[in-house]
Formats: C-alpha cells, structure tokens, sequence
C-alpha cells in the first residue's frame, strides 16, 4: 500500500551559501545545526539538523517508515525569520530553486513552493513561477508577524492557486512567542496548533470558502484545534461577530483538507469521522523532532477498511497533487499546468 507524506521538512544546505542581503547563516555547533538570523533584527533561534539539510540522510529517514513518495516543504521556521517583504521574496526564489535542484535528483520527490506571504501578489507571482519549475504545491506560512489570512493582497495568491489547481499547506512559524509561550513544549504543544486554528477561522470568517471555492487548503497538524472547536467557532461569528455565514459549521470543516500529525490514534479517528476519509492525508512532520509516524507504522490506528486506508495513506494525496498512478513510474516533474 503506497504512503504519500504531504508534511515534511526539508531545507538544503545549498541555500545558506545564496542568503539575499540582510540575512546571516547561524551556526549552532553543538547540535550541527544551520540557522538564518536577519541582520539587526530576530534569529529562528534554533537551525537546521543535518536529516533537514542532507536529503540523502532525510530519505533513509523517510524510507526507514516504508514511505514511497514525499512533497517536502522548507522548514519556515527559517524562512520566517525575513520580515522585511523584499528580502523574503529573495528568499523564497532562492529556496525555490534549490528544492527543484534537489528534488529533480529524487525520483518520487516533489516540493511546495516556499511563499512571501508578507505580499499577496508577490506570494501569487513566486506560486506561479515555481509551479512552471516543477512545485506541486505551496506553503502558507502563518504566526503573528504577518497578520491573518482575511487580508485583502491574499486574494491574488487564492485566485493563482484555485486557477493552477494548486494545493496550499497552511503551516504555522512560531519563532515569535508571546511571554507564557516561551518554553519549547509550550510553544510547540500550544503555539503551532493555535495558529493553525486561527488562520482556518480568519479564512472562514472572511468569506474566503465562498469567494474561492475550488482553493485547496490543508490544514497541518490536524487542523489544530478546529476540529474540536469548530461549533464555537460559528457560534461566536454569528453571536458576537454578526457574521452571515452561507454554510453550516461541519460544510467548513469539510471544505479543508487535514493532515494526520496527531500523535493519537483515536485523535485522528475522531478528525476521520468528522470529515470522513477523503479530506485526510498522512503527514508526519519529519524529521523534525515533534514528528509523527504512527499512522504509517501501523495503519490499523486509523480505524478504516482498506479502500479508505489507502486513499489516507496515498490516494487522496495522488489526486490533490496530481501524481502518477504507476508506482514504477514517479518522475519528479510529472505535474503539468493546465
């Protein structure tokens, strides 16, 4: 049965040799790690381990869990670190083209493009160019530096990615931490979710599932806590908000796409039930430290006959993405543009 991992990170050690102006490559020595730090201003705080950084150690990570094909992302935990909306357009070209350098390498790899999302149109225009080199994909990075998804410039990069058919992984860059936050656990245990869940309701609210509704948007991390609260959610928009909403509560919910990196079998068994099987992909997070394999370890976890495994497991993400059907066959740039 094929695995598909839609969640996982990668980040070339090629790029920290092509920096744009304003940003320094940090070094960690005593866990071998390689960081970017904006010049006069915030750090990522941690870099880059060498599973990130090598893809030959970060596919014998992947093939040691039976994973056949993987779209990796760049971990924007770095990226996230150029505020300033030229430099990280410079950025995102240049991460960009070295995940088509390494992925052109790999057979039954693919990438998402890295997004300015500091500048919606400028998010659009790199979506689009890259998408022409052989992404299959985007990231939609979310955190506090830049804003919610409501905003107006966002629009250009919804209508890019609705019109190429082009699925967006939202995924949240917590190197900004409120106060209470500061601790890794809590920051990654409560911060990561919490944004996930944020910039799900601030799509919602904004009428963006109405306007686009042919945009594919997959929510990381289970979607965060949406699931669970979703029933609030409406509630306080309609309540408090005085929002006219066009769909029940559960229509929303069902409109994204929901990663499986939950940790606990019965959390994605509760997110299968609620937005059934062919809105869930497997996504493990790796190899970062807070990854999740347990449902390609053991599928059974997911409670599912084997007709909906498999679509979890690799089926709808060949469908969203786009990918061959032949498992002999993954050419890296299979993808066309309409």
């Amino acid at each position: 049965m094929q695995r598909v991992d839609v969640h996982s990170h990668v980040f070339p050690d090629a790029i920290f040799g092509r920096l744009p102006d304003g940003l320094t490559a940090e070094r960690f020595p005593e866990g071998d790690q390689v960081g970017i730090r904006a010049t006069g201003g915030p750090s990522a705080g941690r870099g880059a381990p060498a599973t990130i950084r090598d893809l030959a150690q970060y596919r014998r990570a992947q093939e040691a869990h039976g994973i056949d094909t993987v779209i990796v992302s760049a971990w924007n935990k770095l990226t996230a670190v150029a505020e300033d909306a030229t430099t990280e357009a410079k950025l995102s070209r240049v991460v960009n083209e070295e995940l088509t350098a390494v992925t052109a390498g790999w057979s039954r790899m693919y990438y998402l493009a890295t997004l300015p999302m500091a500048d919606g149109a400028r998010a659009a225009e790199e979506l689009s160019r890259a998408v022409e080199e052989g992404a299959v994909g985007g990231l939609v990075t979310v955190g506090p530096h830049l804003g919610l998804l409501d905003r107006a410039d966002l629009d250009h990069l919804w209508r890019c990615a609705e019109q190429l058919r082009t699925p967006l992984l939202v995924h949240p860059s917590y190197f900004i931490n409120p106060a209470r936050l500061r601790g890794a656990a809590l920051s990654n245990g409560v911060g990561y979710p919490f944004e996930t869940t944020l910039a799900a309701a601030s799509v919602i609210s904004a009428g963006i599932v109405d306007r686009f509704p042919e945009l594919v948007m997959i929510l990381a991390h289970g979607g965060g806590f949406l699931p669970y609260q979703y029933g609030r959610l409406m509630a306080g928009l309609t309540r408090h908000g005085g929002h006219q909403l066009s769909r029940t509560g559960l229509d929303y919910l069902r409109w994204f796409y929901y990663d499986t990196a939950l940790f606990e079998g019965p959390a994605v068994r509760y997110l299968l039930d609620l937005v059934e099987p062919t809105r869930v992909l497997v996504g493990t997070d790796c190899p970062l430290t807070m990854n999740d394999v347990s449902v390609v370890d053991d599928p059974t976890l997911l409670g599912l006959d084997a007709e909906q495994t498999a679509l979890v497991l690799g089926g709808n993400a060949r469908r969203l993405f786009r990918l061959p059907d032949d498992p002999a066959h993954y050419p890296s740039r299979a993808r066309t543009t309409p």
